[in-house]
């Protein structure tokens, strides 16, 4: 990797550029980690191919239009079949506005999955407590995050595509689009009885470390859909869940008509209190592997631990995907960061295994749920582990509150990158 890296101080001379790129590499030792999704050889050159047409499909829309952080990051890691014809990011066949939107969607839905994962985020800041308090920290970093309702316009009409109305256009289209939670549905008190029903079924103890008195964590926060506001501003960023897990939340988890419809015992297990505290700042996920019967009612699900890595801050930053060598200078400097991480966070190095081992990343457990809950079970996993792994790579494990987001009021991303740089230098 050393003397991999050392070559890439020389640009490449040859024409074809692609050709340079493969070499480059079949001779890298790129790790097989599931934390580095889309980082194999083959799929590497397959992104960066897709990365760059969907780059040109853009700045021939909207010049000066750049690839940041958190699309790259949405491009290594969905499915390969998105950039496909008639895939949802496919720069051949996507209208180049939809294209966008789609491909601008991921980061908010990630950074909305974070802001409700501590319920802390989300309160109002205490004038009783010290502006230092823990609590008012967390609603201090997260307050600009909080969804603002989308502003009222007159419905589209004709006359204003006559004269030339664009931005009223713009905005009437996003209110008519607006998710609708009926609002008069009462709100959702998170369920005893649901809770009680995981914590027996995973017998009074911590699935990852077999200590007793876990705490119940919900893979979908129980905050997401607990009233109609709640419930229309993850309505109205549901779209990046579908690019990201390839899972619409619209069939099985979110209604206009029904709040609470993840306040179930396959939406939570049982956990020690201190992952449960990683959990809620993004320090760890975890990762769905497999399931099996085990009786006539009942699966046994297979999950893995993993400790996120703590990366540079990358948020909004630009990737010249034109460049080869400054995209591969890129890559691999995140890589290495990578490797640098050590297998368990030092701030949870007391949790071990039920067997007494140390927690390291990639720890195997297993959970008993029943057979009729397996797949909802499995896409809850999947939701959490693409949010929290999303945020990661960006630099955002325990800061996501630095991920773009968007401002419901209208549509507009809020990047953070200022006010990471700003943070930065005094900290």
């Amino acid at each position: 990797m050393d003397s991999f890296t050392a070559d890439l101080t020389i640009r490449p001379r040859s024409d074809d550029q692609m050709d340079i790129f493969e070499e480059m590499l079949r001779t890298a030792d790129l790790p097989n980690d599931p934390l580095l999704p889309g980082f194999s050889p083959n799929e590497l050159k397959k992104r960066y191919e897709y990365a760059g047409k969907i780059e040109d499909e853009l700045t021939d829309m909207y010049p000066g239009y750049h690839l940041r952080t958190e699309h790259l990051m949405t491009i290594l890691m969905v499915d390969l079949k998105f950039f496909e014809s008639g895939g949802g990011l496919s720069p051949d066949t996507c209208d180049p506005d939809d294209l966008k939107v789609r491909l601008e969607s991921v980061s908010p839905f990630c950074k909305h999955y974070m802001l409700h994962r501590d319920p802390d985020n989300i309160k109002p800041t205490d004038p009783a407590l010290d502006a230092d308090d823990p609590i008012n920290l967390k609603t201090l970093r997260w307050a600009h995050a909080i969804p603002g309702i989308p502003e009222v316009h007159p419905d589209f009409t004709y006359e204003m595509v006559e004269n030339e109305e664009h931005e009223q256009i713009r905005k009437s289209i996003i209110w008519a689009g607006r998710f609708k939670t009926n609002p008069t549905l009462p709100t959702v008190i998170p369920s005893i009885q649901e809770q009680a029903k995981c914590l027996e079924r995973d017998g009074h103890r911590c699935v990852v470390t077999g200590a007793p008195d876990p705490q119940v964590f919900w893979f979908i926060p129980k905050t997401w859909n607990d009233t109609p506001r709640h419930n229309d501003d993850i309505g109205n960023l549901s779209g990046g869940c579908t690019i990201l897990t390839d899972m619409s939340l619209l069939e099985d988890f979110h209604s206009n008509t029904e709040l609470g419809k993840t306040h179930r015992a396959w939406n939570m297990i049982s956990i020690h209190k201190d992952l449960y505290d990683a959990l809620a700042k993004g320090l760890c996920a975890f990762r769905y592997i497999d399931r099996q019967p085990l009786d006539y009612e009942n699966v046994t699900v297979e999950l893995q631990l993993y400790w996120m890595p703590k990366l540079s801050g990358r948020f909004n930053q630009v990737f010249k995907v034109g460049s080869l060598l400054s995209f591969i200078t890129n890559i691999f400097e995140l890589i290495h960061e990578f490797l640098r991480q050590p297998s368990i966070h030092p701030d949870y190095s007391n949790l071990t295994t039920k067997s007494g081992q140390q927690l390291l990343s990639g720890t195997s457990f297993h959970v008993t749920i029943p057979g009729k809950d397996a797949d909802k079970f499995e896409s809850v996993v999947k939701i959490q582990w693409g949010c929290i792994m999303f945020a990661a790579l960006c630099g955002g494990a325990g800061r996501a509150w630095y991920l773009t987001g968007m401002d419901q009021s209208d549509e507009s991303m809020q990047t953070r990158d200022k006010e990471f740089s700003d943070d930065s230098k005094v900290s």
